[in-house]
């Protein structure tokens, strides 16, 4: 359907024969389709929230465009988790497309002493005449702890748990810690094997700076495996960080969540800036 929307806006863009409806609304009478209002960025998007981070904005669109502002009501679905006043203001309940054009903006204030790490979700919905049946969009609202250090370069990381049949990852090396294309501006990667006593081949290993804490995507696969099943995984017990200084930290993770190779266990690196 957001494909088909998205045609028509275009072609609606292009094509001059038009006309007006009742409501003084130009439209593109394109294969007999009406006007229709939907929210133009898609269905969901995340909002890291913190002092000083902004509004988020959001915008609609319309595939017709009127001589006179057109004003839609900004309705709170029930279904959302977060609570007004607590980690969300809406500065306005109404959103306006201005006259003579197919788009307007809304925006959503977060509130950084409400908002949690686990985050809740903001569903939104548009109530007008011409807004699209069943249109909605999810913000998921998260509250982001801001990195005053990069966490990025060169790294010596060393074991300091002990072994399960050999090192986990290559201790003792150096390793460049980077940032993740397409992932949030907390996550960070490495590049390593996996128990060098069997295997060499390097394999990324993914965490995130989380407000203090050392996070880990639960299922990270391991590229020596005894039956195929091994996989990194959340610590029972995650490892911190210090937000200003990026010298030295370390990692915790569960080694072998499956049970693959044995009874999981808990495995933690430091890492010590070159």
């Amino acid at each position: 359907m957001k494909k088909i929307i998205y045609s028509i806006l275009a072609i609606a863009l292009v094509f001059s024969c038009q006309d007006q409806d009742d409501h003084g609304v130009t439209v593109n009478d394109y294969n007999g389709l009406e006007n229709v209002t939907y929210f133009t960025s898609g269905t969901s998007a995340t909002y890291f929230v913190s002092p000083g981070a902004g509004n988020f904005n959001i915008t609609i669109g319309s595939t017709g465009i009127s001589d006179v502002d057109r004003t839609y009501d900004i309705v709170v679905d029930a279904s959302s988790t977060a609570v007004e006043g607590n980690e969300f203001l809406l500065p306005s309940t109404t959103a306006t497309i201005p006259a003579g054009s197919y788009f307007g903006d809304l925006s959503v204030q977060g509130i950084p002493d409400g908002a949690t790490e686990a985050g809740s979700t903001l569903v939104l919905t548009l109530s007008g005449s011409d807004s699209m049946e069943g249109s909605s969009f999810t913000l998921s609202i998260v509250k982001s702890c801001p990195l005053e250090a990069n966490f990025t370069g060169n790294y010596l990381i060393e074991q300091i748990t002990p072994y399960i049949d050999g090192p986990t990852f290559d201790d003792g090396s150096v390793v460049t810690v980077y940032t993740i294309d397409g992932g949030n501006e907390f996550q960070r990667g490495f590049m390593t094997p996996n128990f060098t006593d069997y295997c060499t081949t390097p394999n990324e290993f993914i965490f995130e700076l989380n407000c203090g804490n050392v996070l880990v995507p639960t299922d990270q696969s391991c590229n020596c495996s005894c039956a195929g099943n091994y996989f990194f995984g959340a610590p029972d017990v995650p490892s911190t960080y210090t937000y200003n200084d990026d010298s030295v930290f370390e990692l915790t993770f569960t080694d072998d969540v499956t049970n693959d190779c044995g009874a999981s266990a808990q495995t933690t690196y430091r890492f010590t800036k070159q």
